[in-house]
């Protein structure tokens, strides 16, 4: 509703012929309520403008309140009277103009024809994909900010799809500021150090898509204004994924945060999935470790004085549940081929042994993924441990001598003797016919005759020796019933 510029003169005039004024009614919590309510006819402008008090609980007559404008402007066909503005709720603007009733009090005046403007009618059937010319569409709903952030001020909703212009015309909050809206999904974009996938497949996300289907995006997404145009996601990646998919409005609070303030929140923003792969967690450990730690060292020294820090990997530890070794061997998994990443991922490489791995140089690392393709093995504790220990001698020698020796070189000849299993020798005997003319007077025996001999003297000895123990053991537990 477009502002009027009134001006309320004080004192108001009487008229000579009105009858001698009646004391006001004293306002009661219903009178309020009815007050509040009060819906003002149309006005013609032409006019002085009067205001009086409807009080339907009053039985004496009012004497009529005039009151003087600069200029009149149309009043729309509905228009609400509020209570005075500092109890007005937040849904009515604060800077709406005001009518002044003598004996009553000041009443906020509101357009109440704009409340469901932007209000769209909820489609009952299955939503479909979004499209770059659909507009979205879902009934307003009431959030509330992300925890921490206070809203400054809010700014009307944006459903149509975006263009080059629109994205580039966004507010930009300031240091502290928080501006929320609703916006078409089309507006933002992946964060680019953002270290987390969206799997669409477990029962997590499924819950959520079902949740946002059916009531909409209840709590707000959190993002930053994007270099080029549009906003970048900080918080809420899934929930913008799923109204992707929908076509449904995002609620958003517009943060202005640096870039390792961003870093630190896309981490904390994911930390409570359950379907986080290792390799992922490794990830955001790391980059929450390094972003932590610049933001330290831009410290000065009073407040580093004031408030020592912790060490990072000890603060990163803290916040996702870990022991500060626990950690810091998470953070070597970031350290691994896409390969190995995968084969952790997967299960089929055990977490332990690709901690191991991870200390060899990313060609050795391809090195052994090749060869565990090639011979379908994976490699042991043991095997992870002494191709490290080959991969430290080599870069040793490097350093040393630059250039790696022979001896040293972790090559496919290397993996090869370190992770191919190594079979015991069999045994082979060899008996002569002079050693076995003794036990065959008669005859030398042919090959198949002292093999099966051979063997029944084996049997009987095997015999033997069982009939041995036994005895032993019958005599060991006479020896016990005696005691």
């Amino acid at each position: 509703m477009p502002e009027s510029k009134s001006e309320t003169k004080q004192p108001t005039t009487r008229r000579q012929d009105a009858p001698k004024k009646q004391p006001a009614p004293k306002a009661t919590p219903e009178t309020k309520q009815q007050d509040a309510e009060t819906t003002v006819e149309p006005r013609k402008p032409e006019t002085t403008e009067s205001a009086t008090n409807t009080n339907a609980s009053a039985s004496a007559p009012q004497e009529p309140v005039t009151t003087t404008q600069e200029s009149v402007t149309p009043v729309p066909e509905q228009v609400t009277v509020s209570p005075n503005p500092a109890t007005i709720p937040a849904a009515i603007p604060a800077n709406a103009p005001t009518v002044t009733v003598e004996g009553v009090g000041t009443f906020a005046v509101v357009d109440s024809s704009k409340k469901e403007e932007n209000a769209t009618p909820k489609n009952e059937d299955a939503p479909v994909e979004a499209s770059a010319s659909q507009p979205a569409e879902l009934p307003a709903k009431t959030s509330e900010a992300p925890k921490g952030i206070v809203v400054t001020q809010v700014f009307a909703d944006r459903l149509e799809p975006p263009s080059e212009e629109d994205l580039k015309n966004l507010p930009i909050p300031g240091e502290g500021e928080g501006f929320s809206m609703r916006l078409h999904p089309a507006y933002f974009f992946q964060f680019l150090d953002h270290p987390f996938s969206v799997n669409r497949e477990v029962k997590d996300y499924k819950d959520l898509f079902q949740s946002i289907r059916e009531n909409g995006i209840n709590e707000p997404i959190k993002a930053r204004p994007r270099e080029g145009g549009g906003l970048e996601l900080l918080s809420g990646h899934r929930r913008h994924d799923v109204a992707k998919q929908l076509n449904y409005p995002v609620p958003v609070v517009i943060v202005q945060v640096d870039d390792d303030t961003a870093r630190i929140e896309v981490v904390d923003g994911n930390l409570h999935r359950q379907d986080i792969p290792t390799s992922e967690l490794a990830r955001a450990a790391k980059m929450k470790m390094e972003a932590l730690a610049r933001k330290a060292g831009r410290r000065s020294k009073m407040e580093q004085l004031a408030a020592p820090q912790k060490r990072t990997d000890q603060q990163v530890a803290e916040d996702m549940g870990m022991s500060r070794n626990q950690v810091q061997r998470l953070v070597r998994i970031d350290a691994l081929v896409p390969e190995l990443k995968q084969q952790v991922d997967d299960k089929k490489l055990p977490f332990n042994t690709a901690v191991e791995l991870s200390y060899m140089k990313p060609e050795e690392q391809g090195r052994v993924v090749d060869f565990m393709a090639k011979e379908q093995v994976v490699p042991s504790m043991a095997q992870a441990t002494a191709l490290k220990e080959a991969s430290r001698q080599g870069q040793a020698a490097e350093k040393k001598a630059l250039g790696t020796a022979e001896s040293h070189k972790v090559d496919e000849k290397k993996i090869a003797s370190i992770m191919s299993p190594r079979k015991e020798p069999e045994l082979k005997v060899i008996l002569t016919g002079a050693e076995l003319k003794d036990y065959f007077p008669s005859k030398t025996p042919t090959v198949s005759e002292a093999k099966r001999t051979i063997f029944e003297a084996l049997d009987l000895r095997k015999k033997a020796l069982e009939r041995q123990a036994k005895k032993q053991e019958i005599k060991g537990g006479s020896k016990e019933q005696s005691r």
